[in-house]
């Protein structure tokens, strides 16, 4: 059985990462989904979460739309609805569910702000076991970042520039 950390290049998915290391060691894995249209310091976030987990993140690309949002709009002629992003669904969930192994367990960056999206999730997904440390220990997305913080790790840009979260620039 593996523990699957989702990094999404937040400082959310950041902590929960850590503290499912800390819990489950050896069995974690780290896995990003690369977003063309995301920062580019998003990248020098990762490489400093990999220096403070002690392991590599796996980053992989869905090359059918070669990992862009720009290219899922072209195609699909559709951006979002109350349902989600057509660009994370492809670009990030679907490429995951196509990477992951029976057995494995999601760890997610839900913080304690977001329990109604873990409940959402495991209602829609009553199979698939998942983990949301951050729940659990009752953390909120401003705890994350000054988690981070402490940890002598510079938040990602987009944060810096007054956004919510690290994801696309849109």
């Amino acid at each position: 059985m593996r523990i699957v950390c989702q990094f999404s290049c937040g400082a959310a998915s950041a902590v929960a990462t850590k503290l499912a290391l800390a819990k489950h060691g050896g069995k974690c894995v780290i896995v990003n989904a690369y977003v063309k249209q995301e920062h580019p310091d998003n990248r020098r976030f990762l490489a400093d979460c990999e220096r403070w987990f002690g392991q590599p993140v796996t980053v992989l690309r869905n090359e059918k739309y070669n990992a862009s949002t720009v290219e899922v709009f072209r195609r699909h002629r559709f951006m979002a609805s109350r349902f989600g992003a057509k660009c994370s669904m492809l670009l990030k969930r679907e490429l995951m569910d196509a990477w992951k192994q029976p057995g494995d367990v999601m760890v997610f960056g839900y913080t304690a702000e977001e329990a109604d999206r873990l409940d959402d999730f495991r209602d829609r997904y009553p199979d698939r076991p998942v983990l949301a440390p951050l729940v659990d220990a009752g953390l909120g997305k401003e705890d994350c970042k000054a988690m981070v913080q402490r940890a002598g790790i510079e938040l990602p840009l987009m944060y810096r520039l007054g956004y919510d979260n690290a994801n696309c620039i849109g």
